[in-house]
């Protein structure tokens, strides 16, 4: 195996203050991989970049990149580092094959090579058949249409890595969403201890997590599984009132509940910060 672009390990940073916000984390990125934290605001992932980015000096540990030490080879770190916006900056106004090949010229890339691998990637991306509209025009997926690889990060630690289909498949189940009809709050929680109770011994249940729109329940293979569900939650009459059921694979969001105890707030989870070669 070819050696990390990226390795970390053990790395920490404690502020003046004495708040660790980065909690001894090792990790590895190998080239060609993408890799990418995923985490709540004050998880640590801005401030292990900004240590990779040599901007922020760590308390302990190690951090290379392409093999140089950021911490004492600072400049020739920051040769071989790009930077990718939070916010897409693609010019809206000229197409996605004329955003790659911008991108090209400006690396200096020979004009004999730039369509073969501005065709390549389109073709990666999944854009060819939309190579000559508008980038203006794209959806928020296609900007970022790359897979990741992924870390869940919290209180500065790397709780869990992989790919987000291996994280999702750890899940294990699918979710189940039954919007309760409640008669306030007192109701609610009376409904929600019904379903615990009449699902108790269920074969496929794994988890019941209250919700203020009723409950989620993790289940594995939900669909197969939702007629004899609903049996079960029908034999108390009228102590269960379903106003709504959806059913839905596991998320990223559903990892990180399951790693952390708690979700990822909205903001965070939409705008992972990303590194990749």
């Amino acid at each position: 195996m070819t050696s990390p672009v990226i390795e970390v390990q053990d790395l920490t940073k404690v502020y003046s203050g004495g708040t660790r916000a980065v909690d001894g984390i090792t990790f590895s990125i190998h080239p060609g991989e993408l890799f990418g934290f995923l985490g709540p605001n004050g998880a640590g992932k801005t401030t292990t970049i900004r240590i990779l980015a040599t901007l922020l000096r760590a308390t302990s540990g190690i951090a290379r990149v392409a093999g140089l030490d950021v911490g004492t080879h600072p400049a020739d770190v920051r040769r071989r580092l790009g930077l990718a916006m939070q916010t897409p900056t693609l010019d809206t106004f000229a197409t996605g094959r004329e955003n790659i090949e911008l991108i090209g010229r400006m690396h200096r890339v020979p004009a004999a090579e730039l369509k073969r691998r501005t065709d390549e990637l389109l073709e990666l991306m999944g854009l060819a058949q939309v190579a000559r509209k508008m980038a203006g025009t794209y959806s928020g997926g296609m900007r970022r249409r790359l897979d990741l690889r992924v870390a869940i990060i919290d209180n500065g630690r790397i709780v869990v890595d992989g790919s987000p289909a291996q994280l999702k498949a750890g899940i294990g189940a699918d979710t189940v969403t039954l919007q309760l009809d409640a008669r306030g709050p007192e109701d609610l929680a009376r409904q929600q201890a019904t379903v615990r109770d009449q699902l108790h011994g269920f074969e496929p249940l794994e988890a019941v997590t209250p919700e203020s729109f009723g409950v989620s329940l993790s289940i594995r293979n939900a669909g197969r599984a939702l007629p004899d569900l609903m049996r079960s939650l029908d034999r108390n009459g009228d102590g269960v009132r379903i106003a709504g059921l959806a059913v839905s694979q596991p998320t990223l969001d559903d990892v990180f509940l399951k790693y952390t105890g708690r979700r990822i707030r909205t903001e965070a989870a939409d705008q992972p910060i990303i590194l990749g070669w």
